[in-house]
């Protein structure tokens, strides 16, 4: 490999003599270590691209993940592991891989992701206009045809940036409820100040989905994430109408099926659980999503207006 550039050293587009941009390669884990050695890092030692760092982020596994990467790193230079010493999440998990990455374009995926040898030449090779900020590629459900979710939009597993929008952009940390909407928020607001997305039919990874604690879902996770979601882009009204005429009773129904369909309780047990559940979900809903998600749409958008853009 060689030397790593500084960000912005390399201009997209330049004539084919020129070094192509150096990337980064972020790779997220926690307790998934088989998964890792599996799939993710065997595909990443056969690209076919010059220059590139691998960067992965340890979230405080407990499976043998942080000895196995500490000598892993010591064979490959061009991979090094962040630890965690406390787990908080997926999206602060990326944003850690940002901070100690030194490419000019930061891609995503996940380590139960194979990417194919020429994954990363079609990302680069996407960002052929300055107003692009995101290129994904495409992925299927293991080794199969099917494509994971849809090949319309940006996911996850395999997705990248050009590090200068990070200077105005990051993973919101808010999305803490489950691992869902990570990209879905980032990408869209990234979107919605006028740059650019696109999907590089070539760069092809399949994704063989396995367990992760970051996928273990409690009732009702993903909703909330959804919620808040709705809470940083809307408005209040909307949203505090929204919840009062769905989301409470949706949310009892759930629980309700969940904690007392069929069971046989204790007036005195039923009570006690009603009570706890019922402030839970007013807390939430109430205070805790809608305070949260506007005092954190003020400091993206404080962000946004500090750095200007340098692509």
């Amino acid at each position: 490999m060689t030397g790593m550039p500084s960000r912005g050293q390399v201009s997209f587009g330049d004539s084919p003599d020129t070094l192509p941009p150096f990337a980064s390669i972020v790779i997220c884990t926690r307790n998934r270590l088989e998964a890792l050695k599996k799939y993710a890092l065997p595909s990443l030692h056969a690209l076919d691209y010059p220059r590139f760092e691998v960067v992965i982020v340890d979230d405080s596994s407990t499976d043998g993940t942080r000895e196995f990467l500490s000598e892993y790193c010591q064979k490959f230079h061009h991979i090094k592991a962040i630890h965690n010493a406390e787990s908080k999440g997926l999206c602060n998990a990326r944003n850690v891989g940002v901070n100690n990455s030194k490419g000019e374009i930061i891609a995503f995926i996940d380590d139960d992701c194979a990417v194919s040898s020429n994954w990363m030449a079609e990302i680069v090779n996407a960002y052929t206009d300055k107003e692009i900020a995101v290129v994904g590629g495409v992925s299927y459900k293991g080794d199969t045809a099917d494509i994971y979710i849809n090949d319309k939009h940006v996911w996850g597993c395999n997705m990248s940036f050009r590090a200068s929008i990070f200077q105005r952009f990051r993973f919101d940390t808010g999305l803490k409820y489950s691992h869902y909407c990570d990209e879905t928020d980032l990408i869209g607001r990234i979107i919605a100040h006028g740059y650019k997305r696109v999907v590089a039919r070539k760069a092809t990874a399949r994704h063989y989905v396995e367990e992760a604690s970051y996928r273990k879902q409690l009732p009702l996770t993903a909703y909330l994430n959804y919620h808040y979601l709705n809470a940083k882009k809307g408005s209040l009204w909307g949203y505090y109408k929204y919840v009062a005429t769905h989301s409470l009773k949706h949310a009892a129904i759930v629980e309700y099926g969940l904690n007392f369909k069929g069971k046989r309780r204790s007036p005195l047990s039923t009570g006690a659980q009603v009570i706890r559940k019922t402030m839970y979900y007013l807390y939430v809903f109430l205070l805790e999503i809608p305070i949260s998600a506007k005092i954190k749409h003020a400091q993206e958008e404080k962000l946004f207006q500090q750095n200007a853009p340098t692509m």
